[in-house]
This record gives structure tokens, sequence and C-alpha cells, in this order.
């Protein structure tokens, strides 16, 4: 396992336990967090390195009353290219999860393609801005169906994460209007790109171009010497982290399913780009 991997698996470990309650299990880490239970990426377990002879169920005995306990419905888990055993994926397959890949990609391309023209980047700092972040985020959360207790709880994550971790969140604003955030978290000499999202009027504009080489930049002016994404393993993904200067490395999979009794759709498995 090369270098640039090992460290893509400890900035994504990184990003999910980040603002939450990160248990160590004997050969996992839990990830919960009981004021947030409804956000999919504050309920899970990753770093999964199970020993030879030890089982799945093992580990589902170990790890699902912490999980029940912080009230999410569904049991997330992350597999990264070092969990063990190898064939970990099959065996969540077997046991009910459904797979969702995701691709780790570092920017070490030259970025090509279409920015909007006027589009500014500029981090939050002042109540104001945060204010405009939250209304923007309510806005993005609702038209992907989230209402209620879960719009709430998702739409004052950001914040949450800013106020607690080492991510700085930005707007991108058009004549002073918000029209699209990003994150980045800084941790040792990586940036990792983090929720990225684009205003749904507003996509397929370049906005969401702008902020990626926006955070590659900025990255870079803090010293980092890898600055890296994940994303949708979809064309349209890749193509957009491409046109950015981020290339593929590796891949993670989230590996998803409802406790018995569970009828809501499954959460989003892990952040990724806007369609742009």
């Amino acid at each position: 396992m090369n270098n640039l991997v090992e460290r893509l698996v400890r900035i994504v470990a990184t990003d999910t336990s980040l603002g939450n309650r990160a248990q160590t299990s004997p050969h996992a880490v839990v990830v919960t967090n009981a004021e947030f239970p409804l956000v999919a990426e504050a309920n899970l377990v990753h770093s999964i390195r199970l020993p030879d002879g030890y089982g799945l169920g093992e580990l589902l005995d170990d790890v699902e009353p912490r999980l029940a306990a912080a009230g999410t419905p569904w049991r997330h888990f992350i597999e990264d290219p070092l969990s063990r055993p190898d064939d970990l994926g099959r065996r969540l397959g077997e046991a009910g999860f459904s797979a969702r890949v995701r691709i780790a990609a570092a920017c070490t391309g030259q970025p090509h393609g279409r920015t909007h023209p006027t589009v500014e980047i500029r981090g939050i700092a002042v109540k104001s801005a945060w204010t405009a972040f939250n209304d923007l985020r309510r806005t993005l959360q609702a038209a992907e169906g989230k209402s209620g207790e879960q719009l709430d709880q998702s739409a004052g994550f950001g914040r949450r994460r800013s106020l607690s971790s080492n991510v700085r969140y930005y707007l991108a604003l058009l004549r002073f209007d918000p029209v699209g955030h990003v994150g980045l978290l800084a941790a040792g000499r990586t940036g990792m790109v983090v929720d990225v999202a684009v205003h749904p009027d507003r996509r397929g504009q370049g906005i969401g171009r702008a902020m990626l080489r926006a955070m590659a930049e900025r990255s870079r002016q803090l010293g980092h010497d890898l600055t890296c994404a994940l994303h949708d393993d979809s064309p349209e993904a890749a193509r957009l982290a491409a046109s950015a200067g981020f290339e593929p490395v590796t891949r993670f999979v989230s590996h998803l399913a409802g406790r018995p009794g569970t009828t809501d759709a499954p959460p989003p498995a892990l952040p990724s780009l806007p369609p742009e």
C-alpha cells in the first residue's frame, strides 16, 4: 500500500470523526453523536481491521448497541483500502448491506474547463455570513427531501463542525448572493475538500468547479502537499473533479443497512461533489 493511499485513508477517517463522538472498539472506530442522530455521517463505523478468525457477527454485536444508543435507524460501515478482511464487502453484502462506491481523488493534474466569470469564493468569518450559510444549506437540504427535525439538524451541521474541528467554510457568491458552499479540512500537511454544494438553480454554470479550484489553491497556500476530495463513482462527478485538477487514486465503499422496522430511504453515504 503506497503512502498516498495511506494518507487518503487517514484524512477520510479524520473527516468522518470530526465534531462527533468517536469511540474505539477493539477492531474499528464507532462514530456517534446523540445530539445529531439523523446526520448520516455522524453515526457510522470506519477503520475496520478484523484479525484472522474474527467474524463480522462479532463486530456487529460489539458496535450495534452504540449505534442504537445514538438514535440512528441506519447502520453505515465504511470500507477503505486498508480494511480487513479483504472480503469485508462481500460479508457485509451477505448481511444485507447495500454498497455505494466513492472515489478518492488527489489534486495532481492541471485544471481545465469553464468557471463562472463573476463568482467569488469568500471565507465565512462573521455572524451574518453564517446566517447566509445556514439559509443556503436549509434550501439545499430541503431540495434533497429533508424536512422537520432532520432539516434543522442537517442545516446546522456545518457550523458545528467548524467550531469543533479544523474545517474552514467558504461561500460562493454571485453579486453578494450565496449560491454554493464548500469546506476545507486541514490535517497536518493534507487538505481535504468537504461539503461541496451548489444551489439547484445555479448548477451547470461552473460554480462547483470554481469552488474546487479555489480550495486547491487555498490548500497550497496553507502549505499542504496533498489536497484531496471524495466524489461519486459516476462519469459526471469524475469529469467535474478532473476539470479542477483532481485525479482518482483509490476508492471507499459505504455499506448501508437499516435496522428492523426502518422504512425511511437510506441517507447519503458520504459527502460528495455536486452534479455541477
